[in-house]
């Protein structure tokens, strides 16, 4: 098993992942998913857990961490991963506003090129109008452009350092419009969640919790890490259970174990 291999091997969370796979299969009215944990309970390894299951679905995943990440960037890199080459009504509409509004383009980040649109003269309602206008139009883009209903799946990571203008158009403006699409299962984690507060049968809040040693055990076996019940609970004791730390221990003995491996055979 080389490196690479262990990134896709994960901490327990069998439970997380049959509430994502129900929601996704249209198992239940429920097509939104918020996700809440203290810093290294594993929400962005859950994250790419979600990503890799879905591998044979259309899907998007977006970090919202970033201090000059704007709304516009957001959407326009989730057009681009959901339909690399159409939403072509979308597109011509962020443009317009581009060509609309000053624009400075900075480095490479998320979509071929990083736009910071500044809102010149226009006041914030105008500014959260021109999203929730954005918004809807991908929304029903998406729509039209998915006559079957097949599952499509949007992961967004990281919301708690979101910006403000950013976590205020998940909240007020991406959630209402993703209310009606029953085919698209949206998951949002962080360390603070947005709050929906209307129709409650549609979205399910889940707190992650510590893993038990059992889930320790079976992480160890998963990587084909030989090691003892002995090292097993000490790694237990050592992290508290706290994913990020099992799998930053595990990883360094992994590692080591590589390292004695590639001296044995030279």
């Amino acid at each position: 098993m080389t490196d690479i291999q262990i990134r896709d091997v994960h901490v327990d969370r069998e439970a997380e992942m049959r509430l994502f796979q129900r929601m996704r299969d249209g198992g239940g009215s429920a097509h939104v998913l918020l996700i809440e944990a203290p810093e290294g309970m594993g929400k962005s390894a859950l994250i790419h857990a979600f990503w890799l299951d879905s591998a044979s679905h259309q899907r998007a995943r977006v970090n919202l961490k970033g201090a000059a990440l704007s709304v516009y960037e957001v959407l326009t890199s989730i057009a681009r991963q959901l339909h690399p080459h159409g939403l072509e009504g979308f597109h011509r509409e962020v443009e317009r506003l581009l060509d609309e509004s000053p624009v400075s383009v900075e480095r490479a980040f998320l979509i071929a090129s990083r736009m910071t649109i500044h809102a010149g003269s226009a006041d914030q309602d105008r500014r959260r109008l021109q999203q929730q206008r954005l918004t809807n139009l991908l929304v029903g883009e998406l729509e039209r452009a998915n006559p079957g209903f097949q599952p499509v799946v949007l992961l967004l990571d990281t919301y708690d350092e979101a910006t403000e203008d950013v976590g205020r158009w998940v909240t007020n403006h991406l959630l209402s419009a993703v209310l009606p699409l029953r085919w698209l299962t949206l998951v949002v984690a962080g360390r603070s969640l947005p709050t929906p507060d209307y129709l409650d049968d549609w979205w399910v809040l889940h707190t992650l919790e510590l893993l038990r040693l059992e889930h320790v055990r079976d992480y160890v076996r998963g990587v084909r890490l030989a090691l003892s019940d002995e090292q097993i609970q000490l790694i237990y004791d050592l992290t508290d259970g706290r994913p990020l730390e099992v799998a930053t221990q595990v990883g360094r003995l992994f590692a080591k174990s590589i390292q004695r491996r590639g001296g044995l055979d030279a």
